[in-house]
């Protein structure tokens, strides 16, 4: 509420506080939402959004790396008066799905968490009105199901596949049916499968093209992803090595840089399924 109140009456100010918090802000909100309807509109027109998408304004040039069941979505409103109620439900959704998780007990995991509600990858995403909060959004209620009675929990995980589909990642969640007894497990992972074959076939061409896509970059920059943390802690450890005049240390860290995030990462997974 703080943020749209400042956008509409002082958006000078906006722009100087986002700058602060995720750098380089774009002059209007929810670009990223902006993206799905304009590639959707592309594909209806027979334009190859995996080339060159020309209906989006904000960056030109830009490919589509999402799951191909995003183009066939063509009720999706292309408007800019649709940007905002988009946007803003989002947000607003984000943290009505927080207060669903359970309470966190204990002191360490609760500023955990906290940080992670208010960091700048957060406000970033919700500013940009990005799809990954779609996601986050399935994986809350897929959760919420899973912790719920069995024939709830088999939603749950229908949910998690559905969220894989979409962004590929919450395939991930369902880890969470090593928990059931075996023959739940084998149901699941059975379903799972099918339910990708099918997917694979279906539109393999697209997603060898989604594959190469797919941005990478500084954890510094516009993306955001699982490895930012890890490869971020890495390169301010070379950049504290260097400020310090230790040469030796930052040069055995640059060698083994991608490794130590690689080693990071694989801790920080393990950790979370604690």
């Amino acid at each position: 509420a703080v943020f749209g109140v400042l956008y509409v009456h002082d958006t000078a100010l906006y722009m100087r506080i986002l700058d602060w918090m995720t750098g380089n802000p774009f002059p209007h909100p929810f670009i990223d939402w902006e993206w799905i309807p304009s590639a959707v509109q592309c594909w209806q027109r027979g334009l190859d959004v995996y080339i060159d998408n020309t209906c989006y304004e904000p960056i030109a040039h830009g490919r589509h790396s999402y799951s191909p069941l995003w183009l066939r979505m063509s009720f999706v409103p292309y408007s800019k008066a649709w940007l905002a109620p988009f946007g803003l439900s989002f947000a607003v959704l984000f943290f009505a799905a927080l207060a669903t998780l359970p309470p966190q007990r204990r002191p360490g995991a609760f500023w955990v968490t906290f940080l992670a509600t208010f960091s700048s990858l957060t406000a970033f995403a919700l500013e940009r009105g990005n799809v990954d909060l779609i996601m986050l959004l399935l994986a809350i209620a897929g959760v919420n199901c899973w912790l719920g009675p069995q024939r709830l929990r088999l939603v749950g995980y229908g949910i998690f596949i559905m969220a894989g589909l979409l962004k590929f990642y919450p395939f991930v969640l369902l880890a969470l049916a090593l928990r059931e007894r075996p023959r739940v497990f084998a149901g699941v992972c059975a379903a799972t499968l099918a339910v990708l074959l099918a997917f694979g076939l279906t539109f393999h061409d697209e997603l060898v093209r989604i594959g190469a896509n797919i941005p990478s970059g500084s954890p510094f920059s516009y993306s955001f992803a699982a490895v930012n943390l890890p490869y971020g802690l890495v390169m301010i450890g070379v950049a504290a090595a260097k400020n310090l005049g230790d040469h030796n240390p930052f040069a055995f860290w640059s060698v083994l840089q991608s490794l130590a995030g690689r080693v990071e990462l694989l801790l920080l997974t393990l950790a979370a399924t604690v």
